[in-house]
Parts: structure tokens; C-alpha cells; sequence
């Protein structure tokens, strides 16, 4: 898709949501440029998720301190433990009972199936 392409589509589609787009090639060349400089620079950025998560601990993006709100006081503390036990609970259950399903459901297919040629038999 080239990019004059790409800007009818973002047109397009603010027309249909009832908005207006100032979007231009040269806006897309200009974030084009921007984006070379910065990564043809010669610095090697590490993709993994790892690294992204190291970038945004360094950031303070991350932190423990939402966690540490639930482990505040005593009750805190066994009311989260308890919703985190009860939660691996009912995803524990849900894989079992959706295995639990299948099998019911095989044996009834294969008892209808039976029927119906006992039946026939007669």
C-alpha cells in the first residue's frame, strides 16, 4: 500500500465517523524522517520484552506500589489473597468443566447414534 493510498483510507474513514482529517503526505514524510534519524543513528535499541520492561522501570512507569496498597493492612492482605485464590479457582474449573462438557456431550452423541440404528434394526 503506498502512502497516498494509506491517506485516502484515513480520510475515508473520518468521513464515515462524521470527522474531518487534516492528515497530508509531507505529515507522513515528516514522521518518516523522524522516525530514520532516530534509529539509523547507530544506536542498537533492544526490542525484546524484557528490555521494554527495564525501559519503563526506568521511567518509574512501573512500580510496586499498586501492589503494595493490597498487602496494606492485615484484612487487606487476606481479602486479596483470598480473591487471588478463589480467581485461580475458577480458572482451574473452567478448563475442567469445559473438559468435563466435551466428554458428556461425545457420550450422549454416541448414545442417540446407537439409538437411532437400534431402532432401525427393528
Amino acid at each position: 500500500m503506498n502512502k497516498c493510498h494509506a491517506i485516502e483510507v484515513v480520510h475515508k474513514v473520518a468521513a464515515y465517523n462524521g470527522k474531518t482529517s487534516n492528515l497530508t503526505l509531507e505529515d507522513l514524510q515528516r514522521a518518516g524522517k523522524l522516525t530514520e534519524t532516530t534509529i539509523d543513528d547507530g544506536v542498537r535499541i533492544d526490542t525484546s520484552a524484557l528490555a521494554a520492561v527495564q525501559r519503563k522501570m526506568k521511567m518509574g512507569m512501573f512500580s510496586n506500589n499498586h501492589v503494595k496498597s493490597l498487602f496494606a493492612t492485615r484484612k487487606m492482605a487476606w481479602s486479596t489473597t483470598i480473591l487471588i485464590i478463589i480467581w485461580a479457582f475458577i480458572g482451574r474449573c473452567t478448563h475442567s468443566a469445559k473438559r468435563w462438557l466435551e466428554v458428556c456431550t461425545k457420550v450422549v452423541e454416541a448414545t442417540l447414534i446407537s439409538e437411532d440404528w437400534r431402532s432401525l434394526a427393528d
